[in-house]
């Protein structure tokens, strides 16, 4: 997403020419691509859908910040939903799912170039139960008849009444034909919690047991407006990259009558202003990946 309108990359360049917009657009995304990707953060508001390891104490710091909202804190991954498919014709069956959609895709050992592929829209159903059902059944989006698809599924305990959109995401693509997957989700949701918001951390009495990907976090966080330092930056890394495409990148200086330049040996966010580079210092996230080992 770009953090700047093209108008305001424009206000650097006088008498622009309004018929280069399209090459100001591309400086503008690819400067707002550059500067998130060195922030290490994406500065709009977005909501993110996350697992985390806990770590035994009373505080997790979040991936984001600065949170808006928490829609839900879950621990204790639970198996909800099995599935297989054991025809023995079959070389490969597959399930996964996405945000949006449950595949599940075989291939026959007799004729390897067939491959049968379902797919599943989440939003078509509103329990567990209800996909498991019609996966059995091979009523809806399915075209091929049972016996030949051979799909089993199970709606596991009293998770069968839960939402389909509770199913983490992604998933698979999980072997269906030699074991049996399971499609999972975390089942016990944090009742005491509160939050920090300028630095992305949540703290619980409950505390964050130690663990891999063992909560899942579901949180809304970013800027509304984006900062204004970080708009300058991202308006002047436009604008000069803009000016620079009649530029020689290889030639180090040049000159034409009275007309010379020098090329910066070295291009780097310094090269930008004060305030600019100050400004992008500020918003720059610096955490980093934490690894564990578990003995």
């Amino acid at each position: 997403m770009a953090l700047i309108s093209v108008q305001r990359a424009t206000e650097l360049i006088p008498n622009f020419n309004t018929g280069d917009l399209t090459v100001m657009t591309d400086c503008v995304n690819a400067a707002s691509e550059i500067i998130e990707k060195w922030c290490n953060r994406t500065f709009a508001v977005t909501t993110y859908d996350e697992l985390y390891d806990g770590c035994g104490y009373q505080n997790l710091l979040l991936n984001n910040y600065p949170l808006i909202s928490i829609q839900k804190i879950a621990k204790n991954q639970f198996n909800v939903l099995q599935l297989m498919n054991p025809v023995q014709s079959n070389t490969t069956a597959t399930v996964a799912t996405d945000a949006t959609n449950v595949y599940l895709a075989t291939v026959n050992a007799s004729n390897p170039s067939q491959q049968a592929s379902i797919v599943l829209p989440r939003a078509n159903y509103t329990t567990i139960q209800s996909l498991a059902d019609d996966i059995n059944n091979n009523t809806n989006n399915n075209p091929i008849a049972p016996a030949s698809v051979g799909w089993h599924a199970y709606a596991l305990g009293t998770y069968n009444l839960w939402p389909v959109s509770a199913l983490y995401a992604p998933q698979g693509a999980l072997d269906a034909r030699w074991g049996t997957p399971y499609l999972w989700l975390h089942v016990i949701t944090l009742y005491s919690f509160d939050f920090n918001p300028a630095v992305g951390e949540v703290v619980s009495v409950q505390g964050f047991e130690r663990g891999y990907r063992n909560f899942r976090v579901q949180y809304t966080a970013g800027f509304d407006p984006i900062p204004e330092p970080v708009q300058q930056a991202c308006a002047e890394l436009s604008a000069t990259t803009y000016l620079a495409r009649n530029l020689n990148p290889n030639a180090n200086n040049e000159s034409l009558g009275d007309y010379s330049y020098t090329n910066i040996a070295e291009k780097s966010f310094k090269n930008l202003s004060a305030t600019a580079y100050q400004g992008l210092l500020m918003y720059k996230n610096r955490r980093v990946p934490k690894f564990k080992l578990f003995s």
